[in-house]
């Protein structure tokens, strides 16, 4: 199972966030949709002696942005992650390994819709990564394939930052 979709946050700061109608869709969006698929992969998981759950967070779970107000995003891929340990937990006697992957800034169509894969914005990220360019999908897929593969059948509960060194700096 790959969580890898969910709704456009709302990106804003604290102060200027309103709850139901920002703050609680991007819970729903971020947080919810990865419960619910879960939830519904659970019985098929055990029933075939275990598997694979790839959950997606952010590198913003464990930083956060001087750019973009994100206190919503920031904290829902936190919940994805810590949820994603407790999942490793409870799967782990059925097989079932549940792995988080952080990615830093992708160039994405959804990325590029928001504006913060190019210009300004993409400008002060760049300042902050060890590898100087903003990631691409593939380089995120290819972290998703291994822990997907049984080259990595002994890495539960761990969380991937695919992030250009922006945690590293």
């Amino acid at each position: 199972l790959v969580n890898a979709a969910a709704i456009a946050p709302h990106m804003k700061p604290v102060a200027d966030m309103d709850y139901a109608s920002e703050w609680t869709p991007t819970m729903v969006g971020e947080v919810d949709l990865v419960f619910l698929a879960v939830k519904a992969a659970w019985p098929w998981m055990t029933a075939r002696g275990g598997g694979s759950i790839i959950n997606f967070a952010s590198v913003n779970a464990s930083r956060g942005s001087v750019n973009t107000g994100m206190v919503a995003h920031c904290a829902g891929k936190a919940a994805v992650m810590a949820m994603s340990r407790q999942i490793a937990i409870e799967g782990g006697p059925h097989g079932i390994r549940c792995n988080t992957i952080a990615p830093g800034m992708v160039q994405t169509a959804a990325t590029a819709a928001a504006g913060t894969s190019s210009g300004a914005v993409a400008e002060k990220i760049l300042q902050r990564l060890v590898i100087k360019r903003l990631g691409v999908p593939d380089d995120i897929a290819f972290c998703a394939v291994y822990l997907a593969s049984d080259e990595s059948t002994w890495v539960t509960g761990s969380t991937f930052p695919v992030d250009g060194g922006v945690l590293a700096a």
